[in-house]
């Protein structure tokens, strides 16, 4: 497999729906619905190399447009690859095609190969429920996911534009973008999604910072309590050592646990902790 032309058998004249062709990737097209909007220049290198010694294992799938002309369904990331080593055949299978159907192949080749970023699987999801009418039942079946994964993937879209490019870039996880969500405010979850990246929150921590951010009313805060709330501090690192959550809160000092057994569990370990120290202390004094 390489840039030799394939045996005439084997040419673009086969256009049944199903079967096997060797197609000139000048002939080739981009699916506009692909599912994958961003391609890393290392992840197609590697593939490239991979194509380079084994050859490519697994045909791509297209839809034929007309004579000499086909569209890609499944396969990008090995077409891509195949351009960087100057291929200029590929073995493929010609299949019929519709919007739908060649959306939801596109989708689940992705999810099988390699984890779609999250935003990417959650406008794909999108894009099957409003252009094409699927519930979230419908879509879980079709791509072997829970209907609860299709609702929260679904959730992501509802992120602030400075969560979503958090995200998108990297610099946030799926689980601190759910976690933003309960933020209601955009300007509020933008600034949370600040403090998330610049200090580096864990996904529970999040979830606790976001929680806190639910006012019970909407009532206007004035210049005083502004200037106290901006007073006040949480420390995420030291929250993560001792598994509490630390907040200052003016002059007080606050460890929050999720339940009480948590809460009971640390102050009878820092009460050991507190009464060794004292009975070291004792025992040297009497020295």
């Amino acid at each position: 497999m390489g840039e030799r032309s394939a045996p005439a058998s084997n040419t673009a004249a086969t256009t049944q729906t199903g079967r096997y062709a060797e197609l000139a990737i000048s002939e080739l097209e981009a699916d506009p619905d692909q599912p994958r909007r961003v391609f890393r220049d290392a992840d197609i290198q590697n593939l490239a190399e991979s194509l380079a010694r084994h050859g490519l294992l697994e045909p791509i799938v297209v839809q034929q447009l007309g004579p000499g002309k086909f569209r890609l369904i499944a396969g990008e990331r090995r077409l891509r690859a195949a351009r960087t080593l100057g291929w200029e055949r590929l073995p493929a299978v010609i299949r019929s095609g519709h919007p739908q159907s060649n959306l939801i192949l596109a989708l689940v080749e992705n999810l099988q190969r390699e984890d779609l970023p999250p935003l990417d699987e959650a406008e794909a999801f999108a894009r099957l429920r409003d252009q094409y009418g699927l519930t979230q039942g419908r879509i879980a079946e079709l791509v072997g996911k829970r209907r609860a994964t299709i609702a929260n993937s679904l959730r992501l879209l509802g992120l602030s534009p400075e969560a979503r490019r958090a995200l998108r870039d990297g610099a946030i996880e799926k689980g601190h973008g759910r976690a933003l969500l309960a933020i209601d405010d955009p300007a509020a979850q933008a600034a949370a999604v600040t403090r998330c990246v610049k200090e580096g929150w864990s996904v529970r921590y999040t979830e606790s910072y976001a929680k806190k951010q639910k006012a019970p009313t909407k009532t206007r805060l004035t210049a005083a309590a502004r200037k106290k709330i901006g007073e006040d501090r949480d420390y995420p690192a030291l929250s993560t050592a001792i598994g509490l959550q630390v907040h200052l809160r003016g002059r007080k000092i606050i460890l929050e646990a999720n339940n009480r057994a948590e809460a009971r569990l640390f102050l009878d370990r820092l009460t050991r902790m507190v009464r060794g120290t004292n009975a070291a202390d004792a025992a040297k004094g009497s020295s």
